[in-house]
């Protein structure tokens, strides 16, 4: 095209001032023009939503709010349910004998009464767990009796801590039983004030016939179990305790796909949205949330005024058990590291999340029943309110076929001078420092293996351009562009580089771009934070204008 241009244009010339008739062609003696030729590469437009949150991220969300600032959003949740963590009842056997020291002999027909009242512990696994009330929903007390008296024995056992739920009479356990065993789904046990303590009372007869005797050195031994207990609600003082209700990572694909150190976010909020049906206020231990690589390498734990003073989580109503009670607990730059955490980019998030119970007056009544549960909404919130320091982020272009010179001959010899030319329109409220190279993906070992640096063809000289080409533009009070920065810079290039553009050697050949990012500091600090608006663009150009002296012989 441009070839037919050039003869088409001369061809005009000579034309116009002269008599075709006249002529001799082979005789023209055409001399050599020199011109300036402009061969574009690719223009390169990146929005924010391209450069930032172009990302196959299954787990991330972003909004954007009514002025175009755009929030990252990162949702997880956590689910507890264990309650015999907080409170633990086993299976309860006591054991005692009846004493007939002071019964006295007796032979033949008779029947000598016996009363006796026992004490014993109904044990909860931690002895420091004070009860007050349990209602039954299913379990079995059972007695066995043993004894080496002649004639029978009648007798009652009356357990009066124990009462039916609905008319509060007393559990009763009898020889009229066979299996002396009663289920007790429909049972309370009332310790308040006992101290964990029940009392079992004791009445019997045993009954002689004519010809049998009591001595006196008898003995009347037995066993209490109370077994397969579940319980609908439990009361009582639980003291505190500490249990795992959560270990969940998040993956946070952004950071991984950033890279290293450098992204510093001004308002990150990381919510906890807690639905708690415990009647036990619980303390959120977050000194195990942390933020790592993903990959094994060193940890970042949160600190700060959330982890040394442990927020909580209320409880809910003792006197309606059952309705969940709903919380918030915001973790943020005012009373955390997190912008810190944040700072090291990890690529994944952990959630170690402890409980303590009771953590500031383990003396606290308490509830729980066989529904209870904690569960928690998590919410990642990165409004991109950022600062960032030597951010380093890669733009490439195909080269595609290069710059022709097919109309200029195969020599590069005839192209007296040419230039990188470089034009950038930047709305992005950060200056750049920019490296142009030319790679080709396709120069590899007989491995497989890229050796370092063999596959870059072509490095700009002189690129640290960051006041001329990607200068920050203005940016108002509120961290926000008013007015995009425009420019362009001209690089020269060698014969060697200019081989490069002009015959790439594989359709692999592209040219990678290297933008290395940074907001402005003030004179004082370097904590300036910009917004990030999700119509933000960055447009980078790259050409060839090169001086070509064009012999109109060959043409």
């Amino acid at each position: 095209m441009v070839k037919k241009f050039v003869f088409i244009a001369f061809s005009v010339i000579l034309f116009a001032g002269c008599n075709t008739n006249e002529l001799e062609f082979d005789n023209i003696d055409l001399p050599t023009v020199n011109g300036t030729f402009d061969f574009p590469l690719g223009t390169a437009t990146y929005t924010i939503r391209e450069l930032i949150l172009d990302q196959e991220d299954s787990t991330l969300d972003f909004q954007v709010d009514e002025d175009s600032l755009i929030t990252l959003l990162y949702y997880d949740s956590i689910s507890y349910a264990s309650n015999t963590d907080f409170i633990q009842i086993d299976d309860i056997t006591n054991g005692g004998n009846i004493d007939l020291s002071g019964v006295g002999a007796t032979a033949g027909a008779a029947t000598i009464p016996l009363t006796q009242s026992f004490t014993f512990n109904f044990n909860p696994d931690d002895p420091t767990d004070v009860i007050d009330s349990a209602f039954y929903s299913g379990g079995e007390v059972s007695i066995n009796v043993t004894t080496d008296i002649q004639g029978t024995l009648d007798y009652m056992f009356t357990f009066t801590n124990f009462v039916t739920a609905t008319n509060e009479l007393p559990l009763v356990v009898s020889s009229t039983n066979p299996l002396r065993r009663l289920d007790i789904p429909q049972h309370k046990v009332l310790l308040s004030g006992t101290g964990n303590q029940f009392t079992v009372d004791f009445t019997g007869n045993i009954n002689l016939a004519a010809g049998q005797n009591f001595v006196g050195t008898e003995s009347i031994a037995f066993d209490i179990t109370f077994a397969n207990q579940t319980f609908s609600v439990i009361y009582g003082k639980f003291g505190q305790d500490t249990v795992q209700v959560g270990s969940e990572t998040v993956d946070i694909e952004f950071f991984r796909e950033m890279g290293e150190e450098g992204i510093f976010f001004g308002n990150p909020v990381i919510s906890f949205f807690f639905e708690n049906s415990i009647g036990i206020p619980i303390g959120v231990d977050f000194s195990g949330l942390f933020g790592d690589d993903g990959q094994g390498g060193p940890q970042t734990f949160l600190s700060g005024d959330i982890v040394d003073n442990i927020p909580v989580i209320a409880s809910g109503d003792i006197n309606n058990p059952g309705p969940i009670v709903r919380d918030t607990i915001r973790i943020n730059s005012g009373n955390s590291s997190l912008v810190d955490l944040l700072a090291t980019s990890p690529a994944r998030l952990g959630f170690d999340v402890s409980a303590i119970s009771n953590p500031y007056d383990p003396n606290q009544i308490n509830f729980i029943t066989d529904q209870n549960e904690i569960n928690a909404t998590m919410e990642i919130e990165i409004p991109l309110e950022v600062r960032l320091e030597d951010l380093q982020q890669s733009i490439n272009l195909s080269l595609n076929d290069g710059f022709s010179t097919d109309f200029v001959g195969d020599e590069t010899s005839e192209i007296d001078s040419a230039e990188l030319r470089i034009v950038t329109i930047n709305e992005m409220p950060f200056s750049a420092t920019l490296l142009i190279q030319v790679k080709d993906s396709t120069l590899l070992r007989n491995d497989g293996t890229r050796p370092p640096g063999d596959s870059t063809l072509f490095t700009a000289p002189g690129i640290d351009i960051e006041a001329d080409v990607l200068a920050s533009p203005f940016i108002n009070v509120n961290g926000e562009v008013t007015d995009p920065s425009g420019a362009f810079e001209d690089i020269p290039l060698d014969n060697d580089a200019i081989e490069v553009f002009s015959s790439p050697p594989t359709d692999q050949t592209y040219i990678e771009m290297t933008v290395t990012l940074n907001t402005p500091g003030s004179l004082n600090s370097r904590d300036i934070f910009v917004k990030i608006l999700s119509n933000y663009r960055l447009e980078v150009s790259l050409g060839i204008s090169a001086i070509i002296d064009v012999d109109l012989d060959d043409l």
